[in-house]
């Protein structure tokens, strides 16, 4: 009735609530309204009925899913029928009872990204072309995904080998679109239990397995070997999903508002403020235009008290619960504990398969707060070393990519209990200390420091760009290697599952004193070179913090791979010669 509803930004509840009023003050458009009202939840019902569609009993309707269910029964006993239709039935956890059937109808399964707009709807969404036949006890399908023009699979089934394993993007960034035989996947009832061990609480039958997806044979195997690991579910965390950003604001515990406060304890944080093993990603603007209006942080001029711009402020008075509701943990005697009272891992709940990082994970400081956006985890012991050690192993490629193959595009707890653990004790501290090194970026981290064990100096926290990303890649190694990943399978899932991060990453630059090459000064000094850059010309200001940078000769780039390979050699060097990762040796 009004376009202000969808054009209004950051509205208050207080307008919200003048301009409902004033939208449905005639007679007409309180009665178009009812109507509008009254048809959802009567086809709802319908949908829901399990007289009409037993499979789908339990489920929220989907009218996908009741086509599917629909061509099933109107099929005779050897009928064929191809389908294309999303697929959120195959990773919902809930849905076990339709993915069942799904997998034993299935012949052909070709997942497909919308990137070359197949179809008119997102370019991010994804969709399936699903054959389907009679029903099999044992489930029996060809399958490739995260491809991107039908003619890949055609000529994949016809494929010889012999060449490079394509990925999700090849090495000019574009959507890899190459023919392979390495695509297309045998899936058996053998493969329904490998994945439900990776994705699904111990027991779960293999034809309730959520389904994964994994772009090549390779890939396949890695899974394999995280079937066996131990996961995060045997620590029994607790989760918390934070203020609801909608509901609860509609309740009155915070408000839109611009704000650097003097405290952690009124801050509210979203999901850009933090990043892999960062907790100081950016800020958002005081303008607040969109949700990206935000800059970036600099790390180097970071102050040590500093606490970051939010966007959501805390509404605390006489009648305020917002201390007392934000919710509570259970201690190891059973005593609630309110959660805000400790460090947390934090991550970002949205998860984009294509994008730079799927899992984005840090540890956050007591007092702080966070909307559902983000969710959080604690662990019932309130042990800090398990949350640390957590944090740096959510930053590895290695959890990234079993985030990836899973295909959830909320990362919830049941999608972070499925994640694997170190169990070697020596790596276990290795990674502790490179991730307290990444996030003790101010005062508010000091107390991460003192669950340390090797009682050596003090460790210093990484600010310069080359340091942390040596620090990330160091924990790549030492996580593929405490689960028995060899350092090719490692190469090739960062080759053929982050193509994002693979494209920046051969065309970042850094100077002689560790600092990332702004993207500008990069671009210009690919095209004159050093000869041609001028100290003027290699002089910027950081657009947050105002610091004025110098950025000295010899500029270089870096070889993800070749460093992977590298530390991975000498941690596994290591642990030969000295059972154990020696911190100070070169």
């Amino acid at each position: 009735f009004d376009p202000w509803w969808l054009l209004a930004e950051k509205q208050t509840q207080a307008e919200i609530r003048a301009k409902r009023t004033n939208t449905l003050s005639t007679t007409n458009r309180i009665d178009e309204f009812v109507d509008a009202a009254a048809t959802v939840p009567a086809l709802a019902t319908f949908l829901r009925a399990k007289s009409q569609y037993p499979i789908l009993s339990g489920l929220q309707p989907d009218l996908y899913r009741v086509f599917m269910e629909r061509t099933w029964r109107s099929a005779n006993e050897h009928g064929v029928s191809a389908l294309v239709h999303p697929e959120s039935h195959f990773t919902e956890k809930g849905a076990w009872n339709l993915r069942t059937v799904a997998y034993q109808r299935l012949r052909r399964h070709w997942q497909f990204i919308n990137e070359f707009k197949l179809y008119e709807i997102a370019n991010t969404a994804t969709y399936g072309v699903h054959i389907y036949g009679d029903r099999r006890t044992n489930p029996h399908f060809a399958m490739a995904v995260s491809l991107y023009h039908p003619d890949t699979v055609e000529r994949s089934l016809e494929h010889e080998g012999g060449t490079e394993v394509p990925g999700l993007k090849d090495s000019e960034g574009n959507w890899d679109t190459r023919p392979h035989r390495e695509r297309i996947l045998d899936i058996n009832i053998d493969t329904l239990n490998i994945w439900a061990r990776i994705l699904d609480e111990p027991g779960t039958p293999p034809l309730h397995a959520r389904m994964i997806y994994p772009v090549n044979r390779a890939s396949m195997a890695v899974l394999e070997k995280l079937s066996h690991a131990p996961r995060v579910r045997k620590l029994g965390l607790q989760y918390s999903p934070g203020w609801h950003e909608t509901a609860d604001r509609k309740r009155g515990y915070f408000e839109v508002g611009s704000k650097t406060n003097a405290s952690w304890e009124d801050v509210i944080l979203q999901g850009p403020h933090f990043n892999v093993a960062n907790p100081f990603a950016k800020i958002p603007n005081p303008t607040m235009k969109s949700h990206r209006d935000w800059a970036s942080l600099d790390l180097e001029a970071l102050p040590v008290s500093f606490i970051p711009r939010t966007s959501y402020q805390p509404v605390r008075g006489v009648n305020s619960t917002y201390d007392q509701d934000y919710g509570n943990w259970l201690d190891r005697g059973g005593e609630p504990k309110p959660q805000r009272n400790f460090y947390r891992i934090a991550w970002r709940r949205m998860a984009s398969r294509t994008g730079e990082r799927t899992l984005r994970a840090t540890v956050i400081p007591p007092q702080a707060a966070h909307i559902n956006t983000v969710q959080s985890a604690w662990h019932n012991e309130g042990d800090l070393e398990s949350t640390v050690l957590l944090a740096g192993v959510f930053s590895s490629i290695v959890a990234d990519f079993m985030i990836k193959i899973g295909g959830a595009s909320d990362i919830l707890g049941n999608t972070i209990d499925a994640l694997p653990i170190v169990s070697g004790e020596s790596i276990a501290i290795a990674i502790r200390r490179r991730a307290i090194a990444l996030m003790k970026l101010t005062e508010a981290f000091d107390g991460l420091e003192t669950i340390d064990r090797l009682g050596t100096a003090p460790i210093s926290a990484l600010r310069v760009a080359s340091e942390r990303r040596q620090a990330l890649i160091e924990i790549d190694a030492l996580v593929a290697l405490d689960l028995g990943i060899s350092i090719d399978e490692l190469c090739t899932i960062y080759r053929t599952q982050f193509p994002v991060l693979r494209g920046y990453e051969q065309t970042d630059l850094y100077d002689a004193n560790g600092r990332q090459i702004p993207i500008e000064m990069n671009q210009n000094y690919r095209q004159v070179g050093e000869n041609g850059m001028t100290v003027e010309a290699r002089t910027w200001v950081h657009p947050q913090s105002e610091v004025e940078y110098v950025f000295e000769f010899p500029f270089r780039s870096f070889d993800r791979e070749e460093d992977m390979r590298a530390a991975y050699e000498r941690f596994s060097r290591m642990l030969e010669d000295h059972g154990r990762i020696i911190e100070d040796e070169d």
